[in-house]
């Protein structure tokens, strides 16, 4: 099964997400556990600092990250995809739209459960 973490702020749009990814049988992990899918909804301003960190963690350096926001400017979506996110998505997006992305991902052996 894969498994995920969300970070940033508990809020509408965290809960949003949990809600697409137990639909889609993703299996959310607290941050204590190592996951294969990071969605990165921290505050445009502060996700490059959080996948940085993901990416120099050896736990977390070859997981999928998303980056997610719902008002990110292009400036804060280069500067997600500059600090190594796979993909960005805005908020609300398609449940379809994250599992296309998770089969593109799978098919480029980015992405594998477990």
């Amino acid at each position: 099964m894969l498994t995920a973490q969300i970070t940033g702020p508990t809020g509408a749009t965290k809960l949003g997400i949990a809600s697409i990814l137990t639909r889609l049988r993703i299996e959310l992990v607290p941050a204590s556990m190592q996951a294969r899918l990071y969605l990165v909804a921290d505050e445009p301003d502060e996700q490059a600092a959080v996948i940085r960190q993901l990416r120099s963690s050896p736990a977390s350096r070859h997981a999928l990250v998303l980056a997610v926001a719902d008002n990110a400017s292009p400036a804060h979506v280069r500067e997600a995809l500059a600090a190594g996110a796979d993909d960005y998505l805005v908020w609300p997006f398609d449940p379809e739209l994250l599992l296309f992305k998770l089969e593109q991902a799978s098919a480029r052996g980015r992405l594998k459960a477990g």
